[in-house]
C-alpha cells in the first residue's frame, strides 16, 4: 500500500514570514539580473565599436550571435501573373506549367524560390486570367475559350 503524506500545516504568521521571504529573493534576483543586463550592454556597445560599420560577420557560433543582414527579396518590373499572361499571349497555344517555368525564366524573372515551378504552379491556380485547359495540364488564358 502506498504511504500516506501527512500535511504539514502552517500557521498565517509563518505563511506571511515564507512569502515576505521570498519576495525579498525575486527583488534580490531582479536586481542582480538588472545589473548583468547593464553589463551585457555595456560589452556588446565595445563590440560594435570594436567591430565597426561593415567588418561582416566574424564566424562565431552558439553563444556570440552576430546580427546579420537580411538577403533582399529580387524586385521585378511584372508579376508572376503578368509574366504568364505574357507568355500565353506569345504562344497563343495552351502551354503545360513546365514550358510556362521556362518562359518565365526565358523573361528574366527572378525569384529566391528553390522550387521556382512551385511558385509557377501556386501563381496558375490563383489567377483570374488563366484557366485550365481540358487538355491534361495545360494552361490557357480566360479569353481563349474556344482553343
Amino acid at each position: 500500500m502506498a504511504r500516506r503524506r501527512t500535511r504539514r500545516l502552517l500557521t498565517l504568521a509563518q505563511l506571511k514570514e515564507l512569502l515576505a521571504a521570498r519576495s525579498e529573493q525575486i527583488l534580490d534576483l531582479l536586481k542582480e539580473k538588472h545589473q548583468l543586463a547593464k553589463g551585457i550592454r555595456s560589452v556588446d556597445r565595445q563590440i560594435k565599436v570594436l567591430r565597426g560599420r561593415g567588418a561582416g560577420r566574424l564566424g562565431l557560433r552558439g553563444a556570440a550571435r552576430v546580427t546579420l543582414r537580411r538577403r533582399r527579396r529580387p524586385r521585378n518590373a511584372q508579376t508572376m501573373t503578368q509574366v504568364l499572361v505574357g507568355a500565353l499571349k506569345q504562344k497563343n497555344v495552351p502551354m503545360s506549367p513546365l514550358e510556362l517555368t521556362e518562359a518565365v525564366r526565358a523573361a528574366g524573372y527572378k525569384s529566391s524560390a528553390k522550387n521556382l515551378r512551385a511558385v509557377v504552379y501556386q501563381a496558375l491556380r490563383n489567377s483570374p486570367q488563366i484557366v485550365h485547359h481540358n487538355v491534361r495540364g495545360m494552361y490557357r488564358l480566360k479569353s481563349d475559350a474556344k482553343k
